[in-house]
């Protein structure tokens, strides 16, 4: 069975109007109009970029901490992110494992996490007794 139309308007552009425009492009359409109805868009294209909003709001960031495997998915983000930090100087602490993206893993490791951030609390209540 094939489908072919010259022109589409599709409406709404999130996951599944990204799929029916890519359907319609595969199909031959030689006219798309997306139509995305969302009104909380951004109005400024650096809105979407974390590595502004990490920039704009530096003095007011704590200690951050991420880990991920090396087999997830979402690895390459995670180092991705890990670089931008560290062009921007921002404290923060990342770790790698092996595997993949599974339960097992979170179950494992988010202990390191809730310790982290403890260990940052203990030291806010240290430091405001001190002062």
């Amino acid at each position: 069975m094939s489908i072919s139309f010259e022109a589409a308007s599709i409406f709404g552009c999130g996951g599944v109007g990204l799929n029916v425009i890519q359907t319609a492009k595969q199909s031959g359409a030689s006219k798309i109009i997306p139509i995305d109805i969302n009104q909380n868009q951004t109005a400024f294209t650096h809105e979407s970029d974390s590595a502004y909003w990490f920039t704009e709001n530096q003095q007011h960031i704590s200690p951050l901490r991420f880990d991920c495997r090396v087999e997830d998915p979402l690895f390459k983000s995670n180092q991705l992110l890990s670089k931008q930090f560290d062009e921007l100087k921002i404290t923060y602490q990342f770790e790698a494992f092996d595997g993949g993206h599974e339960w097992a893993y979170w179950h494992q490791h988010v202990a390191k996490t809730f310790t982290f951030f403890d260990q940052l609390e203990k030291q806010k209540v240290s430091n405001s007794i001190t002062k």
